[in-house]
């Protein structure tokens, strides 16, 4: 009798294990994709806060360091003060600071020169509302210091998804200059 050495697998032990991988690949492929597209959602969503806490930072720090002449620092949806180097800026939302065709973003205006837009594309400014309230000293003489809330409403809309997610920022800023009468 002769022995047979055998060596190998068979037809249908590799069609099984081909099945096997294929169906674990697939499984691996798939959680791949959802992570990179959820990673590219987690980017967006960075650079979306990012770019509005910039934003509220350098508005922030160009109040601070300008003044408010009396009757300037008025309540609204735009904000004009005098910034350090002595001239009128302004920040808003609207029309009247934006240039024409821009809706929905942050815009700033130096000395009522071509205004330019600080928010980037996928933020959606829907409020943006400065509250300025000035306070007086009760002695002689007499002195006022103002402080400016700034409050910012927005949203932003992930690569992947239809629908918007919503941001609310709010500061309260004092120019570093008190007025005395």
């Amino acid at each position: 009798m002769h022995l047979q050495n055998k060596k190998g697998f068979t037809l249908i032990e590799i069609i099984v294990s081909l099945a096997i991988f294929s169906i674990v690949m697939l499984l691996v492929a798939g959680t791949y994709i959802s992570l990179i597209s959820a990673s590219a959602d987690v980017r967006t969503e960075t650079s979306a806060m990012n770019n509005v806490a910039a934003v509220l930072s350098a508005m922030s720090n160009d109040i601070r360091n300008g003044k408010c002449k009396l009757g300037q620092c008025v309540s609204g949806n735009s904000f004009t003060f005098t910034n350090s180097s002595r001239n009128a800026v302004m920040y808003g939302a609207t029309s009247t600071v934006c240039p024409s065709g821009i809706t929905n973003q942050i815009c700033k205006s130096i000395s009522g020169g071509t205004a330019y837009v600080l928010t980037h594309t996928p933020v959606k400014i829907a409020k943006l509302n400065f509250t300025a309230r000035t306070y007086s000293s009760s002695g002689t003489p007499t002195a006022q210091q103002t402080f400016i809330t700034i409050t910012i409403d927005g949203s932003y809309t992930l690569p992947h998804q239809t629908q918007s997610l919503h941001f609310h920022f709010e500061t309260v800023v004092t120019p570093r200059s008190i007025y005395i009468q």
